[in-house]
């Protein structure tokens, strides 16, 4: 993904956010802003440029970043700070493949011709090539918006900007001829501006092989782009899917947990007391002794039932992504569609239908009988608008205090289970050997036993 406009100060946080709703992937980014009259929005805001690159961890390991430039950097000073000219505007990782062989991909969004940027578009393709040539042999896959077109692949282009975007192309086919690969392109058109339409964006590899070709347009109303989404096929020989691990039956055991049952003892007690045997007026001693007995095998199953209830639910929590329980989800659930429901709000035409993140968001709001034309207006509104950011405000802080919540539980069962081991397990046994006169400290709890185990 390119252009997306993401500060310096809050790349973690959306890593962090990515992570959460797709745990799957890697995640790297690359951003920078711009400096200067010319590099500014609509706003008069200084523009920035983000690449992110993501890997399904399914069939890749994770990959570190790559740098195209040696040494220092030697480029304008941009955000404060002197960064190459690749910053933002690419970014360069190597990963595995399934042999073990490395694999470089290279996320690139160029510069266009226009605004003076002709010597950044050269300066990129130098750097690109000369990293290829310093790089000979090994396997690299150059993907992204190249701001060049293949011969005949622009429509409907006209002065004055003929001469610049003729550069453009002269220039990537001459990178494509220096660096000794050719260009695989869609068939399809992967820019449209009006009645603009061109093939801006390609794919190149050394030594490894892209097939199906393709771009495909993102048509949903309030997510309106004007590049198509990219793809190509990679050798499924080189990639194998991770097996997903199977999960391991929990051991059965007869063994009560002591810690477990003292911080269950109400709902053991609960679970236990309606199967018990009711009293009974025998006066037989061997009668009176099968009955305990059976009332003894009631109570153990019963505990025993909990423990394994307990361990599954430990163990679903382990294999659950942090901040994943099922109420902090459906509040995530509720959050992004007030979020997308905000942007179709502030960012719509006039006449266009609502989005279903909309309509979610007045069924959420109580006004599930609007109608359509009523929702449209609606959402025209300030009131609207604001009425959405508060509610997404709300969601966004049930979601800090679960979080919380959750962390101090935990912090509350580990206190417990240390507590424990603690009086009796250290305090307990010096009672017994009759030290009473050694002072004992709870952090102990936390001290390795001669034989090597670790309590906590």
């Amino acid at each position: 993904m390119q252009d997306l406009r993401i500060p310096e100060n809050k790349v973690n946080a959306v890593k962090s956010e990515l992570h959460a709703l797709f745990p799957h992937y890697w995640i790297y980014i690359s951003t920078a802003i711009t400096i200067g009259a010319a590099n500014q929005d609509e706003q008069d805001r200084h523009y920035r440029f983000t690449t992110l690159t993501a890997l399904d961890s399914h069939y890749f390991p994770p990959a570190t970043h790559l740098s195209l430039h040696p040494g220092s950097s030697k480029g304008p000073k941009r955000g404060g700070a002197r960064k190459p000219p690749t910053a933002g505007r690419s970014v360069a990782i190597n990963t595995k493949t399934k042999t073990g062989g490395s694999l470089h991909i290279i996320n690139l969004y160029q510069f266009t011709t226009n605004d003076g940027g002709q010597q950044d578009v050269v300066t990129v393709w130098g750097l690109i090539n000369s990293w290829i040539n310093r790089h000979p042999g090994e396997r690299v896959i150059l993907i992204g918006d190249m701001n060049g077109s293949t011969p005949g692949g622009r429509h409907n282009y006209a002065h004055p900007m003929e001469k610049n975007l003729v550069e453009a192309d002269v220039r990537l086919a001459k990178f494509c001829a220096d660096s000794k690969r050719t260009i695989s392109s869609p068939t399809e058109h992967t820019s449209k501006r009006g009645h603009k339409c061109a093939k801006l964006d390609h794919g190149i590899s050394w030594n490894f092989h892209l097939a199906s070709q393709r771009a495909v347009f993102n048509h949903v109303a309030h997510q309106r782009f004007d590049h198509a989404i990219l793809s190509f096929s990679l050798p499924a020989e080189e990639f194998s899917k991770k097996p997903q691990p199977a999960r391991r039956q929990l051991a059965l055991t007869d063994r009560i947990d002591a810690v477990f049952f003292q911080n269950h003892l109400r709902a053991w007690q609960d679970a236990a007391q309606d199967k018990m045997l009711p009293a009974s007026k025998e006066n037989d001693g061997d009668t009176l002794m099968a009955m305990q007995r059976a009332d003894q095998e009631v109570m153990k199953d019963e505990v025993l039932k909990l423990q394994l209830r307990e361990a599954k639910a430990r163990r679903r929590a382990k294999e659950r992504q942090p901040g994943r329980s099922k109420e902090q989800t459906a509040v995530r659930h509720k959050y992004s569609f007030l979020a997308a429901a905000y942007v179709d709000a502030v960012d719509h035409k006039d006449g266009e239908r609502t989005t279903v993140a909309t309509d979610r968001a007045f069924e959420h709001m109580g006004l599930r009988s609007t109608s359509d034309g009523a929702r449209r207006v609606i959402r025209g509104m300030p009131r609207w608008a604001e009425a959405l950011r508060s509610e997404i405000k709300k969601h966004r802080d049930l979601l800090t205090k679960l979080e919380e919540k959750q962390h101090k539980n935990d912090s509350r069962k580990k206190a417990s289970a240390q507590q424990f081991i603690f009086e009796f397990g250290i305090k307990g046994v010096r009672r017994v050997l009759n030290k009473y006169s050694k002072a004992t400290a709870i952090s102990e709890v936390y001290w390795e036993c001669p034989i090597g185990f670790r309590w906590a």
